[in-house]
């Protein structure tokens, strides 16, 4: 087992003669452990170079609480090279690991723990929860929570636990499940009305609405607005509206919230619809101008179809060719007075033949012909 001596610099020199001898690290390994961009993992004379310039400078007694990007990945390589050289497979260390890393490194065990937990993977470190550590929870709790201080708090509980939590995983857990102050009675009115106001105020950030709301839990406070909100949902309100109907609630608080989302809705809807009306008009008319020319244009084409068959058939009747042929004699005799004197008796003749004519050719002609047509091959008779 590795002993590092006294001096920062002597310890981290120990520790790379200790270690110089370990086969090149499995990234692949390190990577199904934590979550490292694999690509951007540093060389190990970068990694060297930056504890001998860089991190060495800091002081022991600066509270390391914000690790940048290289100090994840110098944590990264320190636990992984110390375990291969050990020939350790799995890339778990023990207390005594984390015992030699700390004194490497110049950082308090617990906080290494700590950031180490927030660097695995999600399946590593999230488990359920135990009755022991509830308890444990509970008692560091009760000493820690008024400092509102999570990351010493998680800090000491992983002292006291077999198992290691994260801040975030410890800080849900009280909130949510432990803090004896939450309730766990159904809302009332008013407390409705005080979410929807600290919602209108501070949008849908719930932990920052459970310091106002200390009663209830943060899923609680969650759930209950999406519950308020659950028959809205098909109506996928902007946030515009979403806001303006908050606004309404709160100005008109003595009335059953339930009663004025439902008017809100009405409202939403037929607003929606009106907007959509004028568009569908524009669709009408544009639709029956379409189908009125189309009728209009088959209505011609059908005439244009009669028209043309009267002709043929009026034009293959011998009793209308006799009819046309006589139409000359009849315009002159109309045009000339003197003539029809003359001529009486054989005009008399020739009406009485052309009435016959006619009214054989009326039993036979066609059902239809156009007006103007009917006024230029019969003047005589219209």
């Amino acid at each position: 087992m590795m002993h590092l001596s006294e001096g920062t610099q002597s310890k981290w020199h120990k520790f790379l003669e200790y270690t110089k001898n370990a086969i090149p690290l499995d990234y692949d390994m390190i990577g199904q452990h934590v979550k490292i961009k694999l690509s951007k993992f540093p060389r190990d004379d970068s990694i060297i170079d930056y504890y001998q310039n860089e991190f060495s400078n800091i002081t022991s007694s600066k509270n390391r609480t914000k690790w940048h990007q290289m100090d994840k990945y110098l944590l990264i390589w320190c636990v992984a090279k110390l375990l291969k050289v050990q020939q350790r497979i799995n890339l778990v260390p023990n207390d005594q690991d984390w015992d030699i890393i700390s004194e490497l490194l110049q950082v308090d065990s617990q906080l290494i723990k700590l950031k180490w937990i927030s660097l695995l993977h999600s399946n590593y470190r999230i488990h359920q929860w135990t009755t022991e550590e509830d308890q444990i929870l509970k008692d560091v709790a009760q000493q820690f929570y008024d400092t509102n201080n999570w990351t010493e708090l998680t800090m000491k509980f992983n002292s006291l636990s077999r198992t290691q939590r994260y801040p975030k995983q410890i800080r849900e857990r009280w909130k949510n499940v432990l803090n004896p102050s939450i309730q766990k009675c159904l809302w009332n009115q008013q407390e409705k009305i005080n979410l929807i106001q600290l919602v209108y105020k501070y949008g849908k950030r719930w932990s920052l609405i459970q310091n106002h709301i200390k009663s209830r839990s943060e899923y609680q406070i969650k759930n209950q607005y999406n519950e308020i909100m659950r028959n809205l949902k098909q109506e996928q309100l902007t946030n515009e509206e979403e806001r303006e109907l908050l606004l309404n609630i709160i100005q008109n608080s003595n009335q059953q919230i339930y009663n004025l989302i439902d008017e809100y809705q009405i409202k939403i809807r037929q607003t929606r619809e009106a907007s959509l009306k004028p568009q569908i008009k524009i669709e009408d008319i544009k639709m029956k101008v379409n189908n009125n020319c189309i009728i209009k244009e088959s209505i011609q084409i059908q005439e244009q179809k009669q028209e043309t068959q009267c002709k043929q058939d009026f034009q293959s009747q011998p009793i209308q060719n006799s009819i046309i042929q006589n139409l000359p004699q009849l315009c002159i005799t109309q045009q000339n007075p003197q003539y029809q004197i003359k001529n009486s008796v054989s005009q008399a003749q020739q009406h009485f033949l052309l009435y016959q004519q006619n009214q054989q050719y009326n039993q036979q002609k066609p059902l239809y012909y156009p007006s103007n047509q009917i006024q230029l091959r019969f003047p005589f008779y219209m």
